[in-house]
């Protein structure tokens, strides 16, 4: 199914990128805690390396504030950069759906659907 916007809400984009960002982010700086919790120095406070169990607290408390900080910094290009471009163009997204199983290929290209949003 494919969708045509004129833009996006500030809320959707913050949502998928938020999601986007947040995963791999936060599963990279949980496997930086498990190694400072073996020695390794992964986990920096006031530039100074952090091991054993403080490592892992550490990465832990870390893991959301830089989720936010960079889905935040990402959402503020985005949102400017996919404004100036609503201007010339409409974005369109293509949903995929999942198969159903008495569904033919055939009629998967009946289900496209053309919205219009207006900016605000």
């Amino acid at each position: 199914m494919k969708i045509r916007a004129k833009r996006l809400s500030g809320k959707s984009l913050f949502k998928l990128l938020f999601i986007g960002i947040s995963v791999p982010m936060a599963i990279f700086i949980i496997i930086c805690g498990i190694a400072s919790l073996f020695g390794a120095h992964t986990v920096r406070w006031n530039y100074e390396p952090v091991t054993g169990a403080m490592g892992l607290v550490a990465s832990l408390l870390m893991a959301p504030f830089f989720c936010i900080f960079f889905a935040g910094l990402t959402w503020i290009f985005f949102e400017l950069g996919l404004w100036v471009y609503s201007w010339f163009r409409t974005i369109e997204l293509e949903l995929i759906e999942p198969a159903h199983p008495f569904e033919s290929p055939e009629n998967s290209d009946k289900n496209t659907a053309n919205f219009t949003f207006n900016p605000l």
